[in-house]
């Protein structure tokens, strides 16, 4: 199967990744910088924080988990770091919900 793919951000050189792993062969077109645009100026934090509702918030944990799991099929990944927050409350009110 010949396959293009228009854009080279995140999301069109995951799916031509995954297509060329299928046996397609796949041409990217890419307007200017790979990764340069909207995947480019993106704060890209994979986190579930403080997003409901639920079902939301269970597709940010499925996107991080599939970060990592891309992270773990490539071996040396300087493009991603998994990491954490903090959460930092001073009014006894709020803390008790924090906990």
């Amino acid at each position: 199967m010949k396959t293009i793919v228009i854009g080279a951000g995140v999301m069109g050189a995951s799916v031509a990744y995954r297509l060329a792993q299928a046996g397609a062969a796949v041409t990217v077109l890419e307007a200017a910088r790979i990764g340069g645009g909207t995947s480019g100026t993106s704060f890209a934090w994979t986190n579930a924080y403080k997003k409901p509702p639920k079902p939301y918030h269970d597709l940010n944990v499925a996107g991080m988990k599939a970060h990592a799991a891309l992270a773990d099929e490539f071996g040396a990944t300087p493009w991603w770091h998994g990491g954490g927050s903090l959460e930092w409350e001073a009014e006894p009110d709020r803390t008790a919900q924090a906990e």
